[in-house]
């Protein structure tokens, strides 16, 4: 017998077809509503009796069987809804459409066709259709047992003005069973064998169920799908759509329909060329990219033909809103392939610039081969909404599939949870700090069946190194995000501090906590110029520490807003201030792109680079240095018209404003957060300002002073501080306004970080004091220096 804590109330026995055997779920009600679990002697449904002579496919339920007594009580909803059975005669015919063999759909096409404009009189009123060989009918049609109707429906060849007469199938009608509705009521209630005719009986109920969405919506063999319900576009051509299943099943001692969530992968409607492109990795690429004269590899038009084989796409100029299907795709561009038109040999680019008055903007580009040798260029074809993509699902996309697809009980039936229930541990400051953070995740797993998504740990005074050992844990070992909180703090904290803690739990748990406003930053948040920005920082060893390296760390937005940021970082030569792997670590924001966002977002065409802690005697260098790695890295991103603004950030001068008139003056007696100053005092020829961004709190507030070293964006001053001053305000840990843009607080805090790479078994090797032989320091600190995990790689770890 399981312990008393752990909830009992599954069903007993597995199903045949996914729902339970000869009933609902046990301990639910049929309703979607609280029912009652197990345990007790009013527990459950009443037992049906089957009789005697009934038969059953698996082992019949019968008073030895009974139910599950023993646990106790759990009361659960479940997915499931009683259900009206018919109650007059269903007639069941057998179709045969000819020809046959026809997808589903256009039979059901045929179908309505008949019903309602063939012969409406026949069929009154309407039966519910399978799509292949069965209609079932709640009357009898007037024709006897058996007739043959002529079905005309018009072809997919010339828009509104068609060519060719409608074609026509033949729909032949069989009358070939009865179904009386009331054994299903015996066979709920025990009195009635699992033979052939309940199994028909209830996919009669299925069938009428399923027409009408199967009608009106996208749909498989199991449910259908409503992008109205959820859509989401996660790359290479796909788009998810959320759907439907639903499907009537016996209970016990009445019908239920089923009814989950189910997810449909669709064909991304638009514009055919562009989804080729997205399906070659190259979103909003040059469409000559697949023109084979400009280099479109043989293997990646056939990896593109099995991709869209099958795919129905209208073309203008031509079927108008007919759609036709894809065969394969064309061994040469449009202006290559050619044919003979009324006796002279005219290629498929001319004939659409001289038949049918469309030139064609990219006559290099493959064309698709639709219906019976038709070639049409890509350019020319449309992708109407809703189409299932039935091949394998690409690897890459996988995950994104699952993520999709995946609901917790919560979500999946609208329950809201008022608070969690949090595991709360005391541990020994002294321990194995890692150990007994592995041993705390794994009670959760074991309690919940998913790893946390947070570590909260309370230190001690004189916390210092626990504090190294967890963040090496949520950043580097398992991948999970950690906050620390000082117990001091803690014991007398108020609202304000627990909502700046929430401020940073936020962000590294992929959340924004604000974005900039439009007003201030519209040339930075204009979706028409992608902008990405990106902050450097290059932290150096305390003095007198040799053989030490320095930490470059570089941090890049990945949304519109330029709110959410990745951090990677590097080990270099000791107090050199040029960044030597910048281009490696640009070259990191692809990864993100790749791995991480996946849908078929625009490249940015504008970077706006702040590098934090160089001198001005330095500027060259860093230009010189740093700037011919920014573009190299950029061009091996195909992002090489992406245009560059580096802008260097300085705190470390001694000038300071004061207002004249004391209105300008905030509470502190400092100037307002926002004052610029751009003359008298800035370079007499250079593009330089100072931005006091912060409001004052004590003493004397600091400006950060801005020099604009290379420009090919073009910002005129206004725009340059207003973004940022921007900038200064998406700080994730603060409410106001801080003193330097984000990305450049961020780049300082993860060179800070860099320390936490290291095991701190080996804490030596990070201590102030600690020397080293020049001629083997910078190795070993390289081959000890362990990577982000992935959870770091992708979230604001550093806030």
């Amino acid at each position: 017998m399981p312990p008393k804590s752990a909830p009992r109330g599954r069903p007993q026995g597995g199903p045949r077809g996914g729902g339970p055997r000869g009933g609902a779920p046990r301990g639910a009600s049929p309703r979607g509503t609280p029912g009652a679990g197990r345990g007790g002697t009013a527990v459950g449904p009443t037992l049906v009796q089957a009789a005697a002579h009934v038969k059953t496919i698996g082992v019949k339920r019968d008073g030895t069987v009974g139910y599950g007594q023993a646990g106790r009580v759990c009361r659960v909803q479940v997915n499931a809804f009683s259900a009206t059975l018919p109650e007059s005669t269903i007639y069941h015919y057998d179709v045969v459409v000819t020809p046959d063999n026809l997808p589903a759909r256009l039979n059901l096409a045929i179908i309505k066709t008949l019903q309602n404009s063939v012969a409406p009189q026949v069929f009154t009123p309407r039966g519910a259709y399978d799509g292949r060989k069965n209609i079932f009918c709640p009357s009898a049609l007037n024709f006897g047992d058996s007739k043959e109707f002529d079905v005309p429906l018009p072809q997919a060849n010339g828009g509104p003005n068609p060519t060719r007469p409608p074609k026509v199938y033949k729909v032949k009608l069989t009358l070939v069973a009865t179904i009386n509705p009331e054994l299903l009521d015996r066979f709920v209630n025990g009195q009635q064998s699992h033979d052939e005719e309940a199994i028909t009986a209830i996919t009669a109920c299925n069938v009428a169920l399923k027409m009408e969405p199967n009608l009106n919506f996208p749909f498989n063999t199991r449910s259908f799908f409503v992008e109205q319900l959820e859509r989401r576009d996660i790359g290479g051509g796909i788009e998810l759509w959320r759907g439907l299943f639903q499907s009537l099943r016996p209970g016990i001692s009445r019908m239920f329909v089923n009814v989950d969530i189910a997810t449909g992968i669709m064909y991304k409607r638009g514009p055919l060329i562009g989804l080729c492109l997205e399906a070659l990795d190259r979103p909003g690429g040059d469409p000559n990219l697949l023109a084979p004269a400009s280099g479109l590899p043989d293997h990646a038009r056939i990896k593109l033909q099995r991709f869209i084989t099958g795919l129905q796409v209208t073309v203008d100029k031509t079927t108008g809103n007919k759609k036709r299907v894809i065969r394969s795709l064309s061994k040469q561009g449009a202006d290559q392939i050619t044919f003979d038109h009324n006796g002279a040999t005219m290629t498929v680019a001319r004939y659409f610039q001289q038949k049918l008055g469309r030139p064609l903007q990219y006559p290099r580009v493959l064309c698709a081969e639709i219906g019976r040798n038709a070639l049409v260029p890509l350019e020319v074809c449309n992708v109407p909404p809703g189409q299932i993509m039935r091949k394998q699902i690409p690897p890459n996309k996988t995950n994104d599939v699952l993520e999709f697809s995946k609901k917790r009980p919560d979500e999946r039936f609208g329950i809201s949870f008022a608070h969690a229930n949090p595991l709360i541990r005391y541990e020994n400051g002294n321990g194995d700090i890692v150990q007994q953070l592995r041993t705390a995740g794994k009670m959760v797993f074991d309690k919940t069946r998913t790893g946390p998504s947070l570590f909260v740990v309370v230190l001690p005074d004189q916390g210092d190194e626990i504090y190294t050992a967890v963040k090496h844990f949520g950043d580097i070992i398992q991948g999970v995000a950690t906050q620390c909180l000082k117990s001091f703090k803690c014991s007398r904290a108020n609202a304000q501090y627990w909502a700046n803690v929430l401020l940073k739990v936020n962000v590294k748990l992929g959340g924004i906590n604000a974005i900039p406003d439009p007003s201030l930053s519209s040339s930075l948040s204009d979706p028409a110029k992608p902008t990405i920005v990106m902050g450097a920082d290059v932290q150096h060893p305390a003095p007198g520490a040799e053989g030490r390296p320095s930490f470059a760390a570089l941090v890049s937005s990945v949304d519109l807003n330029c709110t959410k940021y990745i951090a990677n970082s590097d080990v270099q030569e000791g107090r050199v201030e040029i960044i030597a792997g910048l281009k490696k670590m640009v070259k990191n924001y692809a990864d993100y792109r790749k791995n991480v966002e996946r849908a078929a977002k625009p490249k940015p065409v504008r970077l706006i680079f702040f590098r934090d802690g160089v001198s001005e005697p330095q500027f060259k260098h860093v230009i010189d240095g740093e700037l011919p790695l920014i573009k190299e890295a950029l061009a091996e991103l195909d992002m090489a018209d992406c245009k560059v603004t580096l802008v260097v950030v300085g705190k470390r001068h001694h000038i300071r404003f004061n207002p004249v008139n004391g209105g300008d003056k905030d509470k502190s007696g400092n100037a307002p957060a926002g004052l610029v100053v751009d003359r008298d005092i800035g370079h007499p020829i250079e593009f330089d300002y100072y931005l006091q961004s912060q409001g004052g709190l004590l003493g004397t507030s600091r400006s950060s002073h801005y020099s604009v070293l290379f420009d090919e964006n073009r910002f005129n001053a206004d725009a340059m501080q207003a973004i940022s001053f921007s900038l200064c305000h998406v700080y994730a840990r603060a409410t106001r306004s801080v003193s330097i843009p984000a990305p450049v607080y961020y780049a300082d805090i993860v060179c800070a970080r860099s320390k936490h790479h290291y095991d701190p078994a080996t804490r030596h090797m990070m201590s102030d004091s600690a020397t080293q032989a020049s001629d083997s320091a910078l190795q070993s600190f390289r081959a000890n220096f362990r990577p982000l995990s992935t959870y770091a790689q992708r979230n604001m770890y550093f806030s």
